[in-house]
């Protein structure tokens, strides 16, 4: 019973994604320019930086690996190992970014005006694709879990 529950949360999930990136899709996109707080990240010391980081990270996308490991059988040296190893690579990825701008902080800035700029002109298409993407993937894994 309890497997049929977290399948159903995770079909209503994925449908409201592919509800909302069919959404996206039809509505034309809106031209608009980057918001005036992230003017003042660039500015920002290391310590607010390292709070955004934190703050902003895909908490969704998390709270799934988490909710994954809690489903997990963790009787074993190996699952714990398993669980330590994602945990560590979740966050590892922050860490290398943190420490390629401290190493080399022209070619980080030069690397990451490049990807905002990137970013800001495929923002509504990212957005679309990945709802549409992890909605699907969502929909079709609980519906497979309730069959089988």
């Amino acid at each position: 019973m309890g497997g049929e529950v977290g399948a159903a949360e995770a079909e209503a999930f994925g449908g409201a994604l592919l509800l909302y990136g069919a959404h996206r899709r039809r509505r034309p996109p809106r031209p608009h320019g980057p918001p005036r707080w992230a003017a003042r990240i660039d500015n920002a010391s290391w310590v607010t930086a390292a709070g955004l980081a934190w703050l902003l990270q895909p908490w969704g996308l998390v709270g799934a690996g988490a909710a994954t490991a809690l489903q997990a059988n963790l009787s074993t040296v190996d699952d714990w190992l398993a669980l330590t190893g994602y945990c560590l690579l979740a966050t590892l990825s922050l860490i290398v970014m943190e420490m390629y701008a401290v190493w080399a902080p022209a070619a980080a800035e030069a690397r990451l005006n490049a990807l905002r700029n990137w970013l800001g002109q495929h923002q509504e298409q990212l957005i679309v694709t990945l709802s549409l993407l992890v909605g699907l993937w969502l929909t079709a894994a609980s519906v497979y879990e309730l069959v089988a």
